[in-house]
C-alpha cells in the first residue's frame, strides 16, 4: 500500500536510506553559511573567494535540484546521500572552485551578454507592470474616494435636511 506518513503525496516524498540525512544535509548548509560569515570577517580575501564560489554553484545546483529531484531521488538509491557527500565535497574539497574554474566560469562569460539581456528586460517587464499596477491603483483609489466623498455629502445632505423638516 501507499505509506501513510506521505498520503497521496507518496510519489514526491523524499526517502532516504539513511534516515536523518535531510537534517545533516540542512545542518551542514548551515555551517557553510557559518564559515561563510568568518570569511567575510577575516582579513584573508582567499577564504572569500572559496565561499562565494561555494554559494554560486550552490545557487546553479539547487535550480537544477528541483527537477533532478523529480527523476532520480525517488528512483535512485542513495542519492540523497550522494547529494549529502556531493555537498561535503563543494564546501571542504573546493569541489566549487573546481567546478566554477572547468565549468561554469566558461558557461557564464559565453553567455553573459544574454543574461544581462534577459535581465534588463525582465526588470524592464517588472518596471513596466509595476507602474501599470500603481497607476490602476491610483484609478481605483480616485474612484473610491470619490464615490465615499459623494455618499458623505448625500448623507450629511439628507440628514440636514430632515433635521430641517423635523423642526416644522
Amino acid at each position: 500500500g501507499i505509506n501513510a506518513e506521505y498520503g497521496p503525496f507518496f510519489f514526491f516524498s523524499q526517502t532516504k536510506m539513511i534516515p536523518g540525512i535531510g537534517i545533516a544535509s540542512s545542518g551542514l548548509i548551515l555551517y557553510f553559511g557559518y564559515l561563510s560569515y568568518k570569511a567575510i570577517e577575516s582579513p584573508d580575501p582567499k577564504d572569500d573567494t572559496q565561499w562565494l564560489t561555494f554559494w554560486l554553484i550552490y545557487s546553479v545546483v539547487s535550480f537544477l535540484e528541483m527537477w533532478v529531484d523529480l527523476i532520480f531521488g525517488f528512483w535512485f538509491p542513495f542519492f540523497y546521500e550522494i547529494k549529502f557527500g556531493f555537498w561535503i565535497w563543494l564546501g571542504f574539497m573546493n569541489g566549487a572552485s573546481f567546478l566554477y574554474e572547468h565549468h561554469l566560469k566558461r558557461l557564464l562569460k559565453e553567455n553573459q551578454n544574454l543574461i544581462d539581456d534577459s535581465i534588463h528586460k525582465a526588470q524592464a517587464k517588472i518596471d513596466q507592470l509595476k507602474k501599470e499596477a500603481v497607476d490602476a491603483g491610483k484609478g481605483k483609489f480616485t474612484e473610491i474616494t470619490s464615490q465615499v466623498t459623494n455618499q458623505v455629502v448625500q448623507q450629511v445632505s439628507a440628514s440636514l435636511t430632515g433635521g430641517a423638516k423635523k423642526d416644522q
